[in-house]
């Protein structure tokens, strides 16, 4: 991600909210001139501080107690999990809503625990090992997501082999607990042996009092100065919506700590705002193409087309038939699962260049480019048919799906994408009073037919409105009178 140029802060530079007024720099060159009055205070002072030190190291422990913790928890929850799966494999009736819950609530420990492990990267690194191995386990034996909903019949015999990858998920967690534990130890013992040198080192500070104050200046300039500097900068990208702009760290101290955070942030920050683009262009439920990314589509295509006489683009919109029968009958949570076994086939029945989109409840888009023209767009429609046409296996039960498809060529005449969506639609309902399960292709006369429909419908509208038609029946009525008497 780019932007514009950021110029280094100076020292009347201003902040995002333009309200800084005094300058880091200049605030610790009179610092400087203070520190030979100060030191003694500093040494004094740094004599508490040894007990902060301690404390934090403290903490630290405790962050590593806490790997101990979502290791035994994640354990734990695996285990049990397997035992469920071996069931599973040996044709046991087992709740699978159920497991799949759990195999969702141990993925979400597998992400909870990362950042616990963040400090430390091979600890990191053999969690990640871990949930690949249970992960892959389960997928080799058809026990992930879809597969564990899917799998008929009696396979004990694999039980065996599966144990043994499940032994090795847990066996890599084991070893992450135990150098967890050997850590934090470490960790216990540096503690210790850092507040009995820091007391004796604060006992020096005096005597190096004079010494380090000559060279305060120098180093505030480059070890304070310049990371805040840098630190400002990446502030200010940030601020211009530049995610991806990372901090050099060239220091492990706080402020080198602090920069660390700002990238983290900075990456989750990029990361959040791809997946929002994502979401934004792409229907929840199917993982397809939404309404909006259909019309910026059907825009190009009209843009590409405009000029050319030859129409070889089409817009096919599906309805499945009775698709209310379906939710009646396996819920809405069938229903959903039903819509996204159809995602699948619509997405195979497809070329690679077309675009299969869904614009909500069971209503779905399939925006068709190039190709060889109408031969090839029935061509595309008869796959779809053939593919629908196979039940779909949801929950134990077999649906056979009807759909009504409206094709509407998109020729240079055509204004807006609002106009092809309205032209397929009206083809779709022209097949749904076909008798459903069908194809209808939309034509010029379609369109007449549907515009003068319109027009005759606004014309009689404004006398309703305006009783003027309530007006002339009874003026016929009267006259209709005199006449027969």
């Amino acid at each position: 991600m780019t932007g514009p140029a950021l110029a280094p802060p100076g020292p009347t530079g201003t902040g995002i909210d333009g309200g800084r007024t005094w300058s880091l720099r200049r605030e610790w060159s009179r610092v400087s001139a203070l520190a030979f009055f100060v030191l003694v205070l500093v040494a004094t002072t740094s004599i508490v501080g040894v007990r902060g030190v301690v404390g934090e190291v403290q903490r630290t422990a405790r962050a590593l107690r806490d790997q101990s913790v979502a290791i035994a928890d994640l354990r734990s929850d695996i285990v049990a999990h397997e035992q469920v799966a071996h069931k599973l494999l040996s044709g046991e009736l087992v709740d699978r809503v159920a497991f799949l819950k759990a195999q969702r609530e141990i993925e979400q420990q597998f992400a909870g625990a990362a950042p616990v492990f963040s400090s430390d990267p091979a600890l990191g690194a053999s969690l990640r090992a871990a949930r690949r191995s249970w992960q892959r386990g389960l997928t080799e034996y058809h026990l992930w997501g879809a597969g564990a909903v899917a799998m008929r019949g009696n396979h004990g015999a694999e039980n065996p082999v599966f144990g043994a990858s499940s032994d090795r998920t847990v066996a890599t967690l084991d070893d992450i607990a135990g150098r967890s534990l050997v850590a934090m130890d470490k960790g216990l013992a540096r503690g210790a042996s850092l507040e009995r040198w820091l007391t004796a080192g604060v006992a020096m500070l005096l005597a190096l009092a004079l010494l380090t104050a000559a060279r305060i200046r120098r180093r505030v300039q480059t070890d304070f100065v310049r990371p805040i500097e840098r630190l400002h900068a990446g502030v200010l990208h940030l601020h211009a919506g530049e995610y991806g702009y990372p901090i050099a760290v060239s220091r492990r101290d706080e402020l080198g700590e602090l920069a660390e955070a700002f990238n983290t942030m900075s990456v989750a920050l990029h990361d959040s705002h791809l997946d929002l683009s994502r979401r934004a262009a792409h229907d929840s439920l199917t993982g397809l193409a939404n309404r909006e990314s259909l019309i910026a589509r059907l825009d190009a295509s009209l843009a590409s087309r405009a000029g050319h006489g030859a129409v070889r683009d089409s817009l096919l919109l599906l309805d499945v038939d009775d698709f209310k029968d379906v939710n009646d009958s396996l819920g809405h949570e069938g229903g959903d699962t039903l819509l996204v076994h159809l995602a699948a086939r619509l997405t195979g029945a497809v070329r690679p260049g077309d675009l299969v989109s869904r614009l909500g409840g069971d209503e779905f888009a399939i925006a068709i480019s190039g190709g060889g023209g109408a031969s090839d767009t029935a061509a595309t429609v008869e796959r779809i048919m053939a593919a629908i046409r196979e039940p779909f296996a949801i929950g134990g039960a077999r649906v056979a799906l009807g759909v009504s498809i409206g094709v509407a060529p998109i020729g240079p005449e055509l204004k807006d994408a609002a106009e092809i969506l309205r032209n397929a639609d009206f083809a779709m309902y022209m097949a749904k009073g076909a008798g459903k399960n069908r194809y209808q292709l939309f034509d010029t006369s379609m369109r007449e037919h549907m515009v003068g429909r319109a027009a005759r419908t606004l014309d009689l509208r404004s006398p309703v409105d305006e009783q003027q038609l309530r007006f002339d029946l009874r003026v016929a009525s009267v006259r209709d009178h005199a006449v027969a008497t």
